[in-house]
């Protein structure tokens, strides 16, 4: 006969209780956070290709494939501390460009896309 004890614990649980006490989680770096503008499945594809490709060339990155309104996104964004959004937008898309936004600065900028 062998006497034993156990213990489990949530995953999730542990971490609030590490956040709790202090414990500083290293921040994870991301290049662009990608965030569709519509809802149109031609700029949820183009913003997949864009991540895609992107990723190709060893950058980090997230994408918003929630469908959350575009305010929402942004706030979850800044909630996260990305310091950039790249946002895809239909009418952009049509002159084959993207708004990549400066989270810290609040500087936007249109940038093309040939790809």
């Amino acid at each position: 006969e062998v006497s034993t004890a156990g213990f489990a614990i949530g995953f999730d649980r542990l971490i609030l209780a590490l956040e709790e006490e202090g414990y500083p989680f290293p921040k994870e770096r991301i290049d662009f956070y990608i965030i569709p503008a519509s809802k149109k499945d031609s700029v949820i594809k183009k913003s997949i290709e864009i991540a895609n490709h992107l990723r190709e060339q060893g950058k980090k990155i997230d994408i918003d494939l929630t469908n959350r309104s575009l305010k929402k996104s942004m706030k979850y964004a800044d909630s996260m501390g990305f310091e950039k959004v790249m946002i895809v937008g239909e009418k952009d898309l049509e002159e084959g460009k993207v708004t990549v936004r400066d989270m810290k600065t609040g500087e936007q900028r249109r940038i093309e896309i040939d790809f």
